[in-house]
C-alpha cells in the first residue's frame, strides 16, 4: 500500500508541479523541496507506522496545511485543481479546507489504481459510490446556497483589459508613451464598435510602467476617466521613501489604492535583508538595493456603484485564510478584484493553475471574482466557480485581449 501511494504521490508532484515552463525555476525548487521535506517527515514518523493510512493521511493534511499557510498552495497545481474543474464535486470547497480535498483526491487515485489493477469490481463500485456521495454533497450545497446568491453583480458593464506587455518592458521608462498610446488605441477602437458606453475598466497588474503618482501617468489616467465612470490599475505607488505593488481605483468620489500585503520572496522583497551580509549581497547584485517592495498594512475596499471590492494582487488570491481575515477586518464584500501577471511563468500550466486558485476562492467565499492579466487567464468568475466570461483561449497568451460584459 506505501509502495503503491509514493508512486502515485511521486507522478502527482511530476504532472501538477514540475510539467510548466522551464522559467518557472523557482516553483520547481519549490516543489522539489515540498516532496523532500513530505519525505522527511514520513521517515521520522516511522515508528507511527502501524497507523498506516492514517498516519499518512494526517501528515499530507499536516503538510498541506504549513504549505497553505506559507506558500498559498504553492507549488501550483496541488491535486485539488482537479476538482475545480468538476461541478458540483468542487462545491465542497465551500465548506472542506482545500488540504483535505488534497488528500482525499489522492486517496481516490490510490485506491482506484489499485482496486483496478487487481480488478476487484465490488469495491471499485464502492469507491465510485463515494464519489458520488462527494457530488451529491456538492449539489445539495449549491441548491442551499443558490437563492442567497444573485445571478447579476449590478454594477453595468466592465472591460477587462488584458494589456499583454512583456513583463521586462515594464521596467522600461522609454516605452511607456508607445505602450499608452497602444493602450488608447485599442479602447478607442472598442469603444467605437460597441453601442454601449462601458462604465469602468480594469487593467492588470503594474500595467502603468510608470511610477504612481508620475504627472505623465495621471494625464493620461484623466483622458482615460472623460470615457469611464471608474477605473482599476496596477502600478508601482511610490509612497513614504517605499515602493508598493499597488492596485489603484479611481472614479468620480476619488483615488484609492491598495498596497499589496503578501509579496513574493526573491521576486518582491529579499527575504532576511536586514541581516548585514545578506544586505551586502544584495547590494551587491542590485545597486542601490533597487527592485525591493515594501508590504502594505492597510486595508481598502473599493465602492463600485453600490458593491464592495477587495483588491487582491498576484497569488495573494491563493492564501484563503488571508482574505478571510480581510473580510472580517472591512466588513461584507460584494467581490473580489484580482489584478495579475502570469507572464513569469511563460506558456505553461500556471496559469490554468493559478485561474484554478481564483475559482477556489470564488466557491469558498461564495463571492464574484473578476481577475484581469497582464497575460493568462482575464475572465469572471460567479460565486459558484463557475467562469461566466473570459478569455481561455492558449493561443492567447502573450497577445493583448480586450473584452467587455455586462455583470
Amino acid at each position: 500500500m506505501i509502495t503503491n501511494i509514493w508512486f502515485l504521490l511521486g507522478i502527482a508532484f511530476f504532472v501538477f508541479s514540475f510539467l510548466i515552463n522551464v522559467s518557472c525555476l523557482a516553483l520547481w525548487l519549490v516543489a522539489i523541496t515540498a516532496v523532500l521535506l513530505f519525505w522527511l517527515s514520513f521517515y521520522l514518523t516511522r515508528p507511527l507506522s502501524r497507523w498506516g493510512f492514517v498516519r499518512w493521511a494526517v501528515l499530507w493534511m499536516v503538510f498541506e496545511f504549513l504549505k497553505d499557510r506559507m506558500l498559498g498552495g504553492l507549488p501550483w497545481g496541488d491535486l485539488y485543481s482537479w476538482v475545480v474543474w468538476f461541478f458540483p464535486w468542487n462545491q465542497v470547497l465551500r465548506i472542506v479546507p482545500v488540504y483535505v480535498v488534497s488528500v482525499s483526491v489522492l486517496w481516490v487515485l490510490v485506491s482506484g489504481g489499485r482496486l483496478l489493477l487487481r480488478w476487484e469490481g465490488r469495491k471499485f463500485v464502492q469507491l465510485l459510490l463515494v464519489v458520488g456521495l462527494w457530488g451529491l454533497l456538492g449539489g445539495i450545497l449549491c441548491v442551499w446556497d443558490g437563492p442567497r446568491y444573485p445571478r447579476r453583480l449590478g454594477i453595468g458593464e466592465v472591460c477587462l483589459f488584458q494589456t499583454g506587455i512583456p513583463h521586462l518592458d515594464k521596467v522600461r521608462m522609454d516605452k511607456a508613451p508607445d505602450i499608452w498610446a497602444e493602450y488608447d488605441r485599442v479602447l478607442t477602437s472598442y469603444r467605437h464598435s460597441q453601442q454601449a458606453i462601458p462604465r469602468g475598466v480594469i487593467f492588470p497588474e503594474t500595467m502603468a510602467i510608470y511610477t504612481w503618482p508620475d504627472d505623465d501617468l495621471l494625464n493620461r489616467i484623466y483622458n482615460l476617466k472623460k470615457r469611464f465612470d471608474w477605473i482599476v490599475l496596477g502600478a508601482n505607488l511610490h509612497d513614504g521613501g517605499c515602493y508598493y505593488n499597488a492596485q489603484v481605483y479611481i472614479s468620480g468620489e476619488g483615488i484609492e489604492a491598495y498596497k499589496k500585503r503578501k509579496l513574493v520572496p526573491f521576486g518582491e522583497y529579499i527575504p532576511f535583508a536586514r541581516i548585514p551580509a545578506v544586505r551586502g549581497l544584495v547590494d551587491t547584485l542590485v545597486p542601490e538595493g533597487g527592485g525591493e517592495y515594501c508590504g502594505g498594512k492597510e486595508d481598502v475596499v473599493f465602492e463600485i456603484h453600490g458593491k464592495r471590492f477587495l483588491p487582491l494582487i498576484c497569488y495573494e488570491d491563493s492564501f484563503y485564510y488571508l482574505v478571510s481575515r480581510r473580510i472580517k477586518e472591512v466588513g461584507k464584500v460584494n467581490g473580489i478584484i484580482v489584478v495579475s501577471n502570469d507572464d513569469w511563468f511563460g506558456r505553461g500550466l500556471a496559469q490554468l493553475y493559478h485561474l484554478s486558485m481564483s475559482r477556489v476562492m470564488a466557491i469558498k467565499f461564495r463571492l464574484w471574482v473578476i481577475r484581469v492579466n497582464n497575460d493568462g487567464f482575464s475572465c469572471i468568475i460567479d460565486p459558484f466557480g463557475r467562469i461566466i466570461y473570459g478569455n481561455l483561449e492558449w493561443n492567447s497568451l502573450g497577445h493583448r485581449w480586450i473584452g467587455c460584459v455586462i455583470i
